[in-house]
């Protein structure tokens, strides 16, 4: 596996990169220096590696036995005080299919400040540096494509009630829209969330939460005093149907709630047919 172990853009560090205008790592032409640390806990070094794999790390890359153990007292010359490894600014490059390499990224992915890929940016407050993977990074890259292709591909066949049915099922007000509008507001929403989309429209209740939405709208089912959205307290009536559409969707389903589905039904055709004729 390649990986390349690059520094975070730090707006502590405060200097400016001339090429693209942010916050440089370090300045140009200078490499970082990585240095394993103490763990919290322990407060013993933190290399990262086990009793086993630091014996089997000194055959493969030819270190005396013993080498890579940390000894018991920190004042005790060891291995790991000169050790340390440069990180250019364009980042270091590993494969770990060699021993030396593989060496080197087990100890720098044990520490809890390097992010290991973008995923895991989020988890750590402040990371120090990132270590991406090739294979891994292109993986993501070509699911969040296929997503957006698949995305794109729903958008291009839907009517345009479907176009206000899903603005609807996204949360969005399109009852003044034009169709033109309504698409194109639409086709915003599926350019910044395509996953977001794609779960509302093929929701298999999605039909049912539409009827929801309508009796919703036209007052027939009642949410919870002060609640607001669709995961809520959802009446009609005087009978509780459950909390969120899910919930009140299945319980209308039950075979003993039948004759309430029935009335619910001709509660809308009555008011559907009342807006007509004003």
């Amino acid at each position: 596996m390649i990986v390349t172990i690059k520094a975070v853009d730090s707006a502590t560090w405060g200097v400016v990169d001339s090429k693209t205008g942010g916050i440089a790592t370090n300045y140009d032409g200078c490499d970082q220096k990585y240095q394993p640390g103490l763990d919290k806990i322990t407060g013993r070094l933190r290399t990262g590696l086990t009793k086993e794999e630091e014996k089997e790390f000194e055959t493969m890359i030819g270190y005396e036995a013993g080498t890579l153990a940390v000894p018991s007292d920190p004042n005790k010359v060891s291995f790991w005080d000169s050790f340390f490894m440069i990180i250019p600014k364009e980042g270091l490059k590993l494969d770990t299919d060699n021993p030396h390499d593989n060496f080197r990224y087990k100890v720098i992915s044990a520490d809890p400040l390097v992010a290991k890929g973008m995923a895991d940016m989020k988890k750590i407050a402040h990371p120090d540096y990132i270590i991406i993977s090739e294979e891994a990074e292109s993986t993501s890259k070509n699911k969040k494509r296929e997503t957006i292709a698949k995305a794109y591909a729903k958008y291009d066949t839907l009517t345009a009630d479907e176009v206000y049915d899903a603005l609807v099922m996204l949360g969005k007000d399109a009852s003044t829209l034009s169709p033109t509008v309504a698409r194109d507001r639409l086709g915003d929403e599926v350019e910044s969330n395509p996953s977001g989309f794609l779960a509302v429209m093929t929701d298999p209740l999605i039909k049912e939460k539409l009827f929801f939405n309508k009796l919703i709208r036209l007052g027939i089912v009642t949410k919870g005093a002060g609640a607001r959205g669709t995961d809520v307290p959802l009446y009609f009536t005087e009978t509780y149907l459950g909390k969120g559409l899910e919930e009140a969707i299945q319980f209308v389903k039950e075979p003993e709630n039948q004759q309430l589905w029935i009335g619910m039904k001709k509660a809308h055709d009555e008011a559907t047919k009342h807006l007509k004729n004003k």
